[in-house]
């Protein structure tokens, strides 16, 4: 991991004149293949948690049933201002931040998606006993998801045509955002700029900012790539994640960049101005984005103000795929050309430890007193690979009993998920991360801007 910020510098380089109070909201999502369906379920309990806390905050009282019944949920891009994520959390990413999916369709889609790619691998491939020099999966495949998925939530009269191509000038054509007119760039609803005369209509504009993560390969070396949907303009000259704003990015580039590991689909590769540039899954070097999410909030604070004297609010959320026992792109003894051997030791380099590096960002967080929380189904997924998908038998704790059931994939995700968020340690934990998501909501709310 090339990418290392300097964290005690951060912290010490407050002037005497007072800090510049900044809100930021931040949700990752680790990579995990077909397992990022429980990262999804877990967020979906999460923002129940949220859309309950809006209802019982005001009178201090829990919601009576026919108010839970009428609940609605709560949207993920209303709530936080940085949605990032790998590989398939990168996926997830796009489709909550960047088309403002709610959870229940983002899970629908996820659905849709396992079984038009992990339920259809092709007969020969590098992983396969009849051996291929080509991908598991068909990128093409992945392709036309997303832009099915643009369609159907964007353009619905466009949804049955036969031609998946959306117009290139289409607002949600492009990763990039759309521009915010009137707003300053600063202004994050929460910021001093309130109190220096800016008008209510200059900041009733909500923009989530989304981001995944890549490896850009540079040969003979690669490197981590934020690819952003926002603008980052380095006027400190910080030590930001390295990276770039996809103005020339489609969606569907996007995603196939954070999700391209090796051996499952090919890499992207896209013709630069200069030099083709090619992109692996975000996994081989960040596959647990939150630190360089939360020094991405940090700097874009800093150099969106101009100033260092920058004092960071709010929080960040940090949703894993399952704890995992071994790694997820185990090596094959019967690999039949030795000239896959480097491709190899790219499926071992995948970070598959993203425990590690929730305890760098609980380290980086801590310095900085700012709120941070984990979540992630800590028993039941250990063995689970990324391109687990089937009927067959497993095991799993169910009310304090082990059992053992033929299960489907997904069905067997739901119940060690659920298994996991009914422990009164993660419930106390998402009530507590969902009471300080309405506060500061509450707070934008209060001064017009959402």
């Amino acid at each position: 991991m090339e990418y290392q910020a300097n964290t005690r510098s951060n912290i010490n380089e407050n002037s005497t004149s007072q800090a510049i109070k900044e809100i930021a909201l931040g949700l990752t999502l680790d990579g995990g293949g077909i397992k990022g369906y429980t990262s999804l379920l877990i967020l979906q309990r999460l923002m129940l948690f949220v859309s309950i806390e809006e209802v019982s905050e005001p009178r201090n009282e829990a919601p009576t049933p026919e108010e839970l019944r009428s609940i609605t949920p709560a949207l993920p891009h209303e709530y936080f201002d940085y949605i990032v994520g790998t590989s398939t959390g990168g996926l997830i990413a796009i489709m909550l931040g960047r088309l403002h999916l709610t959870v229940e369709e983002c899970i629908h889609e996820y659905d849709t998606f396992a079984h038009k790619i992990f339920a259809r691998p092709r007969r020969g491939h590098v992983r396969s006993l009849l051996w291929l020099p080509r991908s598991k999966f068909d990128c093409r495949e992945l392709k036309k998801f997303i832009q099915d998925v643009i369609k159907h939530h964007k353009y619905p009269n466009t949804a049955n045509s036969d031609n998946s191509e959306v117009d290139r000038g289409a607002p949600w054509k492009m990763f990039s955002d759309p521009p915010l007119v009137g707003r300053p760039l600063c202004c994050s609803g929460t910021c001093d700029c309130f109190s220096k005369g800016t008008s209510e209509s200059e900041a009733t504009s909500h923009s989530c900012k989304t981001a995944v993560i890549a490896t850009k390969k540079e040969y003979p070396s690669s490197r981590a790539w934020f690819i952003r949907s926002y603008i980052h303009e380095n006027t400190l000259n910080l030590d930001i994640p390295p990276g770039t704003t996809s103005t020339k990015y489609e969606i569907w580039e996007v995603a196939r960049a954070t999700s391209a590991a090796p051996g499952y689909f090919k890499p992207l590769i896209i013709e630069g101005e200069e030099k083709e540039v090619q992109f692996m899954d975000g996994g081989l070097e960040y596959n647990n984005p939150s630190l360089l999410a939360f020094y991405e909030m940090e700097y874009m604070a800093k150099n969106t103000h101009a100033t260092r004297n920058i004092e960071l609010r709010g929080c960040l959320v940090s949703i894993g795929c399952g704890i995992s026992a071994f790694d997820v792109f185990p090596e094959d003894k019967q690999w039949p050309a030795t000239r896959y051997i480097k491709l190899l030791r790219a499926f071992r380099k995948i970070a598959t430890d993203t425990e590690k590096a929730h305890k760098d960002v609980k380290a980086a967080t801590d310095l900085h007193q700012f709120p941070y929380y984990r979540f992630n189904v800590d028993k039941g997924l250990e063995k689970v690979m990324l391109d687990d998908w089937g009927y067959k038998r497993r095991e799993f704790v169910e009310d304090g009993e082990q059992k053992s059931e033929r299960l489907r994939t997904f069905e067997y995700f739901r119940r060690v998920t659920l298994n996991y968020l009914e422990q009164p340690n993660v419930k106390e934990k998402m009530r507590d991360c969902a009471k300080l998501l309405v506060r500061y909501h509450r707070q934008r709310r209060e001064v017009g801007y959402m």
